[in-house]
């Protein structure tokens, strides 16, 4: 029983064995618990490193507000309803402040090749933004650009336009009906753009240099592995219980 009791104790503490024990039992368990102990240390130091490592990200802007207090160009599509409610917008209002410092003109490529040197930013819809980052992704296989994490506008629907007194309307809305019920468009649209996700990972693009308070959820972990360690020595223990006792009755 002091050998259990020893063993169990010295392997919590990190310290070195001098005996190593006899029983088969006690050498399986003993290991399993090293062995797993090993695997999860080494997941967790190299996950604090890679946080240590990856540097501080600091955009210039990250919304509309942050984007008018700056001076980088922007560039809006030339004849866009963006184009016509910045032009239409109240001086003082952030459209308004912002159409001192855009660009526009009708040659997307051009534009697509400014944003990628750095010479402006660009004011567009989310479905072009998510085009635009899954071709340069399919080109280059890297995600240099990002995109604010706030919206200047909420989502805007897509319709299909009838004439009046159209007789397929009825069974036209239905059938769209039942496919945005099952998530049909959103599934085929997601596929269209998969490289999107790739480059809008915010715990790899847009790492967040904030400092907050530890809560018990980020030491989970930590307690999953000293609480499986207690566990498997305790088996340890009542298994080399076991084996003495049992070793005692059979001998003579």
């Amino acid at each position: 029983m002091w050998s259990s009791a020893y063993l169990t104790l010295a392997f919590l503490l990190g310290q070195s064995v001098p005996r190593l024990p006899s029983a088969s039992a006690t050498r399986i368990m003993g290991g399993l618990w090293l062995l797993s102990a090993l695997i999860i240390s080494s997941v967790y130091r190299s996950n604090l490193k890679a946080m240590l490592i990856l540097p501080i990200l600091r955009l210039p802007f990250d919304s509309m507000e942050e984007l008018v207090e700056t001076n980088i160009l922007t560039y809006v599509t030339e004849g866009t309803m963006l184009q016509k409610q910045m032009m239409d917008a109240p001086p003082n209002s952030l459209l308004g402040r912002l159409r001192s410092q855009s660009v526009s003109y009708w040659d997307v490529p051009r534009a697509i090749r400014e944003l990628m040197l750095g010479r402006h930013a660009t004011f567009v819809g989310r479905i072009v933004s998510h085009s635009v980052i899954h071709r340069i992704f399919e080109q280059t296989n890297s995600c240099p650009l990002y995109t604010a994490k706030k919206a200047f506008w909420g989502g805007t629907s897509v319709a299909f336009a009838f004439r009046k007194d159209f007789p397929l309307k009825l069974k036209i809305d239905k059938a769209l009906r039942r496919l945005l019920e099952f998530g049909i468009p959103e599934h085929l649209y997601r596929k269209q753009v998969k490289n999107v996700r790739k480059c809008q990972k915010d715990d790899f693009t847009r790492p967040s240099d904030a400092l907050r308070p530890l809560d018990l959820g980020d030491f989970y972990g930590v307690f999953t592995v000293y609480a499986g360690g207690i566990l498997l020595s305790l088996l340890v223990f009542l298994t080399e219980i076991l084996l003495g006792r049992r070793a005692r009755r059979t001998q003579p």
